[in-house]
Formats: structure tokens, sequence, C-alpha cells
């Protein structure tokens, strides 16, 4: 995944100082941690804004959560507070509360934590993974991204909070991204959605979930010895994912169905995914059946029979 980091950044520092037009439309409102709504449709192009996008299980993201408190506090403070609006999101996606609740303890966090609602704010923004930090002026033009907490991410974080004009530096956006769900209907099919590196990744960060995430890999071979004549589309989410990397993991899993890159996870959006693996029945255009749990393969077997009948 640190290499997938590394090409973003240079193709992120690569790009021109250009204002971007960006349709901000967001689901209202959003809600915090702590419960309090938030409408970013009245605060984005109404004043400066920062967005820093984790998951608690990025353990970069929280190497920088000490940074980004230090930020919040200086920043929102003393002479110049809530000129900078600063939100911590939350992508959601296998998201525990109890973990980000521990993490808001340990470091004692006291910027607003907002939780991503089926992508409607990351699918705004074209990233590679977390940390991801966005600055946006009181125009609404996206001024600076970046994937580390570096000195210009502060310097005009400076700027913005004072009140200066800040103009665009570098950004990795590339267009305003309406929801998928508006833009084409869903199909009809079995779908099987995951991540190359799950089970890798995971071992050590959460062990239980990247046994999870084997489990439904099992499955998926099962499934198609049983049934092979079913076809299945698979979807790997786009974040720390590069082509190379779901060429390995069809190599690898030997998973026995095409897999497909999801880019700007268009796909986790349409069928509003936030639990990976899960797989997804759907028959004119609705979910009959969502499996998020692979534990009791002889259980998932049974909640597919009645789809799988010629």
């Amino acid at each position: 995944m640190k290499k997938i980091i590394t090409l973003a950044v240079l193709m992120v520092t690569c790009l021109g100082a250009s204002a971007q037009t960006v349709d901000w439309k967001f689901a209202a409102p959003f809600e915090t941690f702590k419960g309090d709504p938030v409408d970013l449709n009245q605060v984005i192009g109404k004043q400066p804004v920062y967005l820093k996008f984790w998951a608690s299980w990025c353990l970069d993201c929280r190497r920088e959560f000490p940074e980004l408190e230090e930020d919040y506090r200086r920043l929102t403070q003393g002479d110049n507070p809530g000129k900078l609006a600063m939100f911590a999101v939350n992508l959601n996606l296998n998201e525990e509360l109890s973990n980000v609740d521990r993490l808001v303890k340990q470091h004692n966090m006291s910027i607003p934590v907002l939780f991503d609602n089926n992508g409607n704010i990351a699918s705004h923004f074209s990233f590679q993974g977390t940390p991801f930090h966005v600055l946006i002026n009181a125009r609404g033009e996206v001024v600076y991204t970046s994937y580390h907490h570096d000195e210009t991410l502060v310097n005009l974080m400076d700027k913005l909070a004072a009140g200066e004009n800040v103009k665009p530096v570098a950004s990795s956006l590339t267009e305003s991204l309406a929801s998928p769900s508006q833009k084409s209907s869903r199909e009809d099919g079995i779908f099987f959605f995951t991540t190359t590196w799950c089970v890798d990744y995971m071992k050590d960060v959460q062990p239980e979930l990247s046994e999870h995430c084997q489990q439904a890999l099992d499955f998926m071979q099962q499934l198609h010895q049983q049934n092979p004549s079913v076809a299945v589309k698979v979807y790997v989410t786009h974040l720390w994912t590069a082509e190379s990397d779901v060429k390995q993991f069809a190599e690898t899993t030997k998973i026995p169905y095409p897999v497909t890159l999801d880019n700007n996870n268009q796909q986790f959006q349409r069928y509003k995914v936030s639990q990976y693996p899960t797989l997804l029945v759907v028959k004119a255009g609705k979910d009959v059946e969502r499996i998020e749990n692979f534990e009791n393969a002889k259980s998932v077997a049974q909640k597919l029979e009645k789809y799988l009948a010629k």
C-alpha cells in the first residue's frame, strides 16, 4: 500500500496550480461522533475548510492524530477562532464505533469527527487512500491536497485561518462526482465486494477482520465449485489498490470470477456497501439478500440457494 500512496503523491505534486470548479452537494446533515448535526452545504463555499479523511484501522492515520489535534486547538482558539472549519472525516468503511471512541479518548481529540455517508463526502475527491488532507478556500476552491501532514499543508492552514486569500497550489481533485445511484440504475445479479489487502494488512491490525475476509474468499470458491454456471461480479475497492494489485490478488487467491477495480468506489456507493466483504443479490433493482458474515458457510449457502435455482 505504501507504493501506491507514493505514486499518488507524485501525481498530486506534479499538477499545476489551477482552480477547480466543484458542484458541492452533500446529504444534509452529517453527524459528528458526539451526535451533533453538520450541514457541509452551509459551510463549504462560505468559509475556509479543512478535511482530514481517515479510518480507525489506518495506522498512518493514527500516527497523525497528535498533530491533527494540535492544529485544531491552535487554529480554532486565540485570535482567529472559527475562521477555518476543521473536520476529521471517517470513511465509515468497516468501522466500529468502539474503535473510534477508543481513539478519540486516547488522543483527547476535540476536532469534530464526521462519519461519511456512503461516500457522499469522499466521492467529491479522487484519492487512493488515507490519511488524505484537503484544504478548501472560502470560494469553495480546493487549494491543496496531500497524503501527509506536511509543511505546505500547515502553512496554508495558517493562512486560511488568518483570513488570507489562498489560491490553489496543487490538487488531486478531478471532478465533482455525483452519487452513482443518481447517475445510473442498479443492475440485477450477484455481486461480491471486497479488497485486495484485507487478509494480509488486517492480520496485524484487526485479526478477526482478516480471518473474516479469508472466510469470504473460501466461500466464493465453494460457491463456484457447487454452482459453476452462476455468474458473480467481483468488485475490489480502489483504496490502496492499483491495477497490478488486482491482477496479483486474482492470481494469489485464485478467485474463480472476474475481478474489477471499483474506481472511486462508485459500485460500493451504488449498492450502498459500507462493510467488506459483502455478498449481494439484487433483483428488480432491489436488495433481496445482503450477506456480511461468512463464518458459517452452510448458512450462507442456504440463504443463496433459492436465488441459484435454475
